[in-house]
């Protein structure tokens, strides 16, 4: 194929705990093949902490009964329902997860690696929340996750803590 010069973008914003996105994902890197897009990685975290989790849902329980009903209708239109595991996050032992740690991680990625390893860490996030039942609230989780995209681990979370990439999440 010659090389398009004349590129669409499209700017993917989305947040790692939203089984939308999680749909969404898939279909994008899809059309992206296809047609040849950029496509641009923009961190939208809808809740960015406990409290802002409380004074969305309200309790825990309230949150993870109403998202958890976000995910059942996900899965009636995913083109792959089996990895929208919501059996096991709703008996999963943590609190439904806020998005910001894990924004910072596909950040870190980014300013490690580029695009392409955002979307590879966003990617390999939400399996971990949708299909694993994780907490990707939890650092602990996202540095396992990075490991296994092959992130030297020290330089990862040392990337995830910068002021540059707290920075870049919050201008999304």
């Amino acid at each position: 194929m010659p090389e398009n010069t004349n590129r669409i973008t499209v700017d993917f914003f989305h947040d790692t705990v939203c089984c939308w996105c999680f749909n969404m994902s898939f279909r994008m890197r899809t059309l992206a093949d296809e047609f040849d897009l950029d496509i641009r990685h923009r961190t939208f975290v809808l809740q960015d902490s406990v409290e802002a989790m409380r004074r969305h849902w309200g309790s825990p329980e309230q949150a993870r009964t109403r998202i958890l009903e976000h995910w059942d209708a996900c899965r009636e239109v995913s083109d792959r329902p089996e990895m929208i595991n919501v059996d096991a996050m709703s008996n999963a032992g943590f609190d439904y997860p806020h998005g910001f740690q894990a924004a910072l991680a596909c950040k870190a990625a980014e300013r490690l690696s580029g695009q392409a390893a955002h979307w590879d860490m966003f990617d390999a996030i939400q399996r971990a929340h949708f299909t694993e039942a994780r907490n990707i609230a939890d650092v602990d989780v996202l540095l396992d996750v990075a490991q296994s995209l092959g992130y030297q681990i020290s330089r990862f979370d040392a990337e995830m803590n910068t002021p540059m990439t707290f920075a870049d999440v919050q201008a999304c």
